[in-house]
């Protein structure tokens, strides 16, 4: 979004994207912008904002990965224990970027999971209370909340002291992943237009390729709703 050149801040080109959109709502500042969000969930209030937001995460490895590990649980209650097990067991790197802290560890969680231990991370209530960074389950759980990735009824853990692991869930929503799914989409429909050249009729090619033409416009118009929410 930022990048530093001659020893000041700029926004990159996504950045550009994302401040004219937010000029769009009259936004100026900081203070603006929390204000916006202070007005409700962005997802409900400020649809193209949410969309693009989540697109911000999605770009990130480590949350496309997370946002795909809640989508398959959409609709049912996921606690973090359990969401820790799965990223723990798949997703190693993940949890580590993500969820871990790296203070107060007596034990070494990556070296644990490293080692194919990881079980005696989230099979242990306290020290896995002890791992999971403060920001996860309050600043984060908050932002996915307004972006409407997980439910409102999701709590928001504050302070980290009253984490309960196996208690306290998180309920993901059934929301739309972002780009990255339509871009495949794109993609194959490309592949379908190179095979135009491979017909060996006028009349299949022709055909191939007003049927690919529509497709690719109906894709075309699904990244615009993306785009805009």
């Amino acid at each position: 979004m930022i990048y530093e050149k001659n020893d000041e801040y700029c926004l990159t080109q996504q950045g550009t994207m994302g401040w004219t959109m937010i000029q769009g709502y009259g936004i100026e500042s900081v203070t603006d912008l929390k204000a916006l969000k202070e007005r409700g969930p962005l997802y409900e209030n400020h649809p193209p904002i949410a969309t693009y937001l989540r697109n911000r995460f999605v770009s990130n490895p480590d949350f496309r990965t997370l946002f795909e590990v809640l989508l398959r649980r959409g609709g049912d209650q996921l606690s973090i224990q359990k969401l820790c097990t799965t990223l723990i067991d798949s997703y190693p790197t993940t949890f580590v970027n993500l969820v871990d802290t790296d203070s107060d560890d007596d034990r070494d969680a990556p070296y644990l999971i490293e080692q194919g231990r990881g079980d005696e991370i989230y099979e242990d209530p306290d020290y896995l209370k002890q791992l999971v960074h403060s920001q996860f389950i309050s600043n984060t759980a908050s932002q996915f909340k307004s972006l409407g990735v997980l439910d409102r009824k999701s709590p928001v853990i504050e302070p980290k002291s009253k984490l309960n692991p196996k208690n306290d869930y998180w309920l993901p929503k059934n929301f739309q992943l972002g780009y990255i799914r339509t871009i495949s989409s794109l993609f194959e429909c490309w592949v379908v237009t190179l095979r135009c050249r491979y017909q060996t009729t006028e009349r299949d090619t022709s055909c191939t390729r007003e049927l690919s033409s529509r497709k690719f416009i109906q894709e075309s118009d699904f990244v615009g709703a993306q785009i805009l929410g």
